[in-house]
């Protein structure tokens, strides 16, 4: 039984002298009193539903909630640099939702889920396709299969803040110089061509329409991402060139590097490679499923099927079947060693 009270009223605290009441007191503060009434009531010590009187059937207003066991983890989570706003903490946080999982608690400082986060070399992997139409026979055919990428979870802002604090310059444009790094607010790659150091996010650009915008408001507005470092430089990537338009100067694109995160590869033979091998290498069941859902999703996508229906285009539902064939198995011989394989 919960009595809410006011502590500060000397009559109440009178009249519940006899029972066990341990309030967290303050005077002048309401308070939630958690009274134990049932060891003083005989009838109902040792059990809830009584014996005097006639027994009715009621109904409260409380609904059971039922959920499976389960082990809590919690994390305490850093920024640097340091951000004081606790709803501009919670919203940095959950653009790498796709990391930890949709299931989550964040007061600020700790986060709560319901898994370990198991990628502890700071690796991930980003799934993808690679499509191309191509006639077979007498049809068109779309030809899909699955691409991944390899995504370290350190930003290009890590690695400079990192070794700049041993003034490691020249270490800094030797690991970003001419490497590639990935934006996820556009799921883009671009090539670092230069650190452009007497630049910041603070600096402004022309827009489209004659005005100027800081690097830091281009962001919020455009893609809702936070800089919160005003004073990094800025990386340079020298684009691409447009379609029909290589002897066009190349417009140089300038980028904030605590939104570029960097790729790269990993040693061959490192348990951390296997690992990955399997995750971007999947057997013929795991990738016809995906390839599938690949399918499914262009029947949904309204930007596909506008481009389908231009063009009287129709793809069928299930994949293209062939006929195929089983050889015997046959004896592969290397020097004193001999295996059985199927062709």
């Amino acid at each position: 039984l919960c009595v809410y009270s006011y502590v500060g009223e000397p009559q109440l605290e009178a009249g519940l002298q006899a029972l066990s009441v341990r309030p967290k007191r303050r005077a002048g503060v309401f308070q939630d009193l958690v009274v134990n009434t049932r060891q003083n009531l005989e009838h109902v010590r040792h059990s809830k539903t009584g014996s005097e009187g006639k027994a009715v059937k009621l109904v409260t207003n409380h609904f059971r909630l039922t959920c499976p066991q389960w082990i809590a983890y919690k994390y305490n989570v850093d920024f640097k640099p340091d951000v004081d706003d606790t709803n501009l903490r919670s919203q940095l946080l959950f653009q790498h939702e796709s990391v930890f999982g949709i299931s989550h608690i964040f007061d600020g400082n700790s986060l709560l889920l319901s898994r370990r986060l198991t990628n502890q070399v700071k690796l991930e992997v980003l799934p993808g396709y690679i499509t191309s139409i191509l006639p077979y026979e007498n049809s068109l055919t779309l030809c899909a299969d699955l691409s991944h990428k390899l995504l370290r979870l350190e930003t290009a802002y890590d690695l400079i803040m990192r070794l700049k604090e041993n003034n490691e310059f020249a270490k800094i444009k030797e690991e970003l110089v001419g490497s590639i790094v990935f934006t996820r607010y556009n799921n883009r790659t671009y090539r670092v061509d230069a650190i452009d150091w007497n630049q910041t996010p603070r600096d402004t650009f022309p827009k489209s329409d004659g005005g100027q915008i800081t690097y830091v408001q281009y962001y919020k507005q455009k893609y809702n991402e936070y800089i919160t470092d005003f004073k990094q430089p800025l990386l340079v990537s020298q684009g691409r060139w447009k379609k029909g338009r290589r002897l066009m100067p190349r417009s140089p694109i300038r980028l904030v590097p605590q939104l570029c995160y960097l790729t790269g590869t990993i040693q061959r033979g490192s348990s951390i490679m296997r690992e990955l091998s399997a995750k971007m290498r999947p057997g013929p069941m795991n990738r016809s499923r995906v390839l599938k859902e690949f399918r499914d999703s262009l029947q949904v996508d309204q930007n596909a099927q506008r481009e389908l229906s231009r063009w009287s285009f129709v793809l069928d539902p299930d994949f293209l079947s062939i006929s195929g064939r089983t050889l015997k198995e046959e004896r592969i011989f290397q020097h004193k060693d001999s295996v059985s394989t199927y062709l």
